[in-house]
């Protein structure tokens, strides 16, 4: 969606665009990633983290820090509350032992 929706966005964020491009490919690479992870038998606990990490703080905190002074109110706040959203995502799949986490 976002990747139709580049100028918008980019305007509503007040971010460049390559960040909401780079946002947008970072939500598709997380989807794949995720969807692989579901049809695991076995979800190693690593796999999950490297999820957490990888959209958590590599992408969402460092753009947030990094356009803090300039992004809109809204573009910080949808990035913080992405990064909240999949640690609590992790924290429950790493909580859950049903999950077939080893």
């Amino acid at each position: 969606m976002l990747f139709a929706l580049l100028e918008w966005v980019s305007v509503l964020y007040n971010l460049p665009v390559n960040i909401v491009i780079l946002l947008a490919s970072a939500n598709v690479i997380y989807g794949i990633y995720a969807l692989t992870l579901a049809f695991l038998v076995t979800k190693p606990v690593y796999t999950i983290t490297v999820l957490a990490i990888a959209n958590a703080v590599c992408i969402c905190i460092f753009i947030a820090l990094y356009y803090v002074q300039t992004a809109s109110l809204i573009g910080v706040v949808f990035i913080i509350l992405e990064a909240v959203f999949v640690c609590l995502c992790v924290f429950w799949h790493i909580t859950n032992s049903n999950l077939g986490l080893y």
